[in-house]
């Protein structure tokens, strides 16, 4: 599976997800103008990891901030991690 990479801006996240070296991570702030839009690639990313997901799964955030629309989108990126539950240790 490929990585999805994206750098920080001043108001989206560092993405980082590579499921070969078990790293799953989002870091600094989320405040994009539209949490919808940004988040679509990620939710689709770990829609098409949990079809064959490492056996542990360590999800990092380290955001220092997020606004409200930014948390609608986290909590659907938490609910596909426990969709993944039984297939693979889940740690957040």
């Amino acid at each position: 599976m490929e990585p999805f990479v994206k750098e920080p801006t001043v108001d989206t996240p560092r993405v980082l997800l590579d499921a070969d070296k078990g790293i799953f991570e989002l870091a600094q702030m989320s405040l994009p103008e539209d949490a919808v839009d940004f988040y679509a690639p990620v939710l689709e990313w770990f829609a098409n990891y949990s079809k064959c997901p490492n056996s542990k799964t360590v999800f990092d955030m380290k955001l220092e901030y997020f606004n409200t629309a930014s948390s609608k989108q986290l909590i659907q990126i938490l609910l596909l991690l426990q969709s993944l539950k039984g297939r693979s240790e889940i740690v957040v």
